[in-house]
């Protein structure tokens, strides 16, 4: 989903929120990026339990939420792709404002949420 390099999270910063403060932000708006998350978007707190990782979004995370099931559905994804790549990771919880939530759009994230290979590229 991304090309080129990024950088890495300075020391003390948790990868997973800087990974998704990076996926909502302005570098992946350049024509050789791109991203399906809100932009601007970003959780207010992203917390680390295991092997899985709870991420609480605001009320504006749903507002923004793109409508149709396979672009939501990918925009999940691509969520938890990028969250299972860090080691040790392998399923999500999505919360809204502190509180868990069944579905994102048409997009059911009963959690635990995890990678749906399918929807991978091939490179």
């Amino acid at each position: 989903m991304t090309s080129g390099t990024r950088p890495w999270p300075s020391k003390g910063t948790d990868p997973a929120e800087f990974a998704l403060r990076e996926l909502a932000g302005p570098t992946y708006r350049k024509p050789e990026n791109w991203s399906l998350v809100p932009r601007g978007v970003t959780p207010l707190k992203v917390i680390r339990q295991s092997r899985r990782v709870v991420v609480d979004y605001p009320q504006d995370f749903v507002a923004k939420f793109p409508p149709g099931s396979d672009v939501g559905y990918l925009t999940v994804q691509s969520i938890v792709a990028t969250l299972t790549s860090i080691e040790g990771v392998t399923e999500v919880e999505f919360q809204i404002e502190g509180s868990p939530v069944r579905s994102l759009g048409q997009v059911d994230v009963t959690p635990p949420v995890s990678l749906d290979r399918t929807v991978l590229s091939q490179r």
